[in-house]
């Protein structure tokens, strides 16, 4: 059996620049944490530019009220040295194939 553990992460716009989504997380200390490699572009492609916050609902297991799926493209093997490429599908739609299904790919480098 796989459990499905949710995690929850609350995204907002940086105070200092509006384009980066930041996120705190008291546990390890973190205030206005910028989230890094594209993942600003990635939100804000999903929730639109006049979204000031969001709360991020995910896991690794597909949970019924889930609107996009994440996937990493290709196999992931060389992720310290040429990052990776993620496509998002959104919304979930029972035939993948429909043209009315956004489609957003985001290339995320290493560090």
């Amino acid at each position: 059996m796989n459990m499905n553990t949710m995690n929850v992460i609350h995204a907002y716009r940086g105070s200092d620049n509006r384009t980066l989504w930041c996120f705190d997380d008291a546990r390890f200390g973190l205030v206005l944490e910028p989230f890094m490699h594209g993942a600003s572009n990635f939100i804000t492609a999903l929730v639109g530019k006049e979204c000031e916050g969001v709360e991020l609902i995910f896991s690794t297991i597909k949970f019924p009220t889930a609107n996009c799926i994440l996937t990493r493209a290709g196999s992931g093997e060389n992720v310290k040295e040429s990052g990776c490429t993620y496509v998002a599908r959104s919304p979930i739609l029972k035939n993948p194939e429909d043209p009315n299904q956004k489609v957003i790919a985001i290339d995320v480098p290493s560090e």
